[in-house]
């Protein structure tokens, strides 16, 4: 029986396999022919609806089949930018902005900053020497100086600046999961602002590493010390997040939740390089996991 190409409903489709006809000289039969057809030969990769499918770039995805991967900056003109967003528009209620950030060792360290356009509105950092902070013109809400610069080049660590309100102290630092400090973030957030990830407010300075896993939460995710998170974020997985990016997928302008436009600048680019080699697990056409190659 010929090989006969099906779409999902089991109907066959255009185009079918091209055929070739060959001569061979069997030991007891003499000179036969046989026809075969080319589906090696002549392949196309095509979506369930029978459309060819364009090649893309690999995607590695968790047990969970969220993204897993980063975006990478140069240190040169990186930076990802959103435009006009209300994800800050909170006014005093509480935020999480969190995500795996890695330096890269033998580069400067600069900053790794997320700021808006002004310096009189939200920018959180990691200093180039290794101070983590809350700043917003003047002095900083939460400035750490913890000497952790060292221990943050070629390895992933997980960051976290959680505001529970307005309060004193009611703002607290977590750095793999562990509080580095608490200070008073007292900001009220209404409008719509620019954001810019990996670049500060005036675009002169950019970082130089990977980042992971961007989430941008209206609530606090934390309130004490934790483990930090051993698989990469689904869009779900907390009610109140607003934004999710930076898992791998093209330049790293994919929002997980659908309800934010990324913009790259410069040559920021989304690769495979994550927090959590070891997740990776096979799927079936369906997203059922399977459990050989």
């Amino acid at each position: 029986m010929g090989y006969i190409r099906h779409d999902e409903n089991n109907n066959p489709v255009v185009s079918q396999p091209g055929v070739s006809t060959v001569s061979y000289l069997g030991g007891t039969t003499g000179w036969s022919t046989v026809t075969y057809q080319n589906w090696n030969s002549d392949y196309q990769a095509r979506n369930s609806d029978n459309t060819p499918r364009t090649p893309a770039r690999y995607q590695r995805h968790d047990t969970n089949c969220n993204p897993l991967g980063s975006e990478f900056f140069d240190g040169a003109s990186d930076y990802l930018r959103v435009n006009s967003s209300s994800i800050f528009a909170v006014g005093s209620d509480a935020l999480t902005i969190e995500f795996w950030y890695k330096w890269v060792s033998g580069g400067s360290l600069t900053s790794f900053q997320v700021c808006s356009s002004s310096a009189n509105d939200i920018n959180i950092f990691i200093g180039n020497t290794a101070n983590v902070g809350i700043w917003d013109g003047g002095s900083p809400f939460v400035n750490l100086a913890s000497g952790l610069g060292s221990n943050l080049q070629d390895t992933w660590n997980h960051v976290a600046f959680v505001r529970t309100g307005t309060g004193a102290n009611e703002c607290t630092i977590y750095v793999n999961g562990s509080s580095i400090g608490t200070g008073t973030w007292d900001r009220v957030y209404s409008g719509t602002r620019i954001l810019y990830i990996g670049a500060n407010y005036t675009n002169s300075q950019f970082s130089y590493g990977y980042l992971s896993n961007f989430r941008v939460v209206q609530s606090a995710v934390y309130t004490s010390n934790f483990t930090p998170p051993t698989s990469s974020f689904g869009p779900n997985d907390e009610v109140d997040t607003v934004l999710l990016c930076c898992q791998g997928k093209g330049d790293g302008t994919v929002d997980a939740t659908g309800t934010t436009t990324l913009v790259a600048n410069g040559d920021a680019v989304g690769i495979n390089s994550n927090p959590f080699y070891g997740t990776y697990q096979r799927h079936d056409e369906n997203n059922n996991p399977v459990t050989s190659p």
